[in-house]
């Protein structure tokens, strides 16, 4: 049950959505609260184990400097949750702003 529950969390998906799915696809009939316990036993964090900031900003860089277009910072959360990098969207936005003013302008 815990290999489910942190694909399902590494996905992104809300707790509630996490218990529909494991009562639905699995047999596991757990409450909000139990979910939320056992994340923090196994140290599932959302923004407590977020990535180095210096190490966002080199990531959004390098996507910047070689796919040649502008993107809009939900595309780039993304693109960093797919990598594994974990930063807020708030945090993307504002080091989108900072490293290319002027394409965000654009936009």
């Amino acid at each position: 049950m815990d290999r489910f529950i942190k694909v399902y969390f590494d996905l992104g998906l809300k707790h509630k959505e996490i218990v529909c799915i494991l009562e639905e696809r699995h047999g596991y009939n757990l409450s909000i609260r139990q979910l939320i316990r056992i994340l923090h036993v196994h140290g599932f964090y959302r923004y407590k184990n977020s990535t180095d900031v210096m190490t966002v900003a080199e990531f959004i860089m390098h996507e910047q400097r070689f796919s040649g277009t502008m993107h809009v910072y939900r595309w780039m959360y993304y693109k960093l949750k797919c990598r594994g990098i974990r930063a807020r969207k708030e945090e993307v936005r504002l080091l989108m702003r900072v490293l290319d003013p002027n394409s965000v302008d654009l936009r």
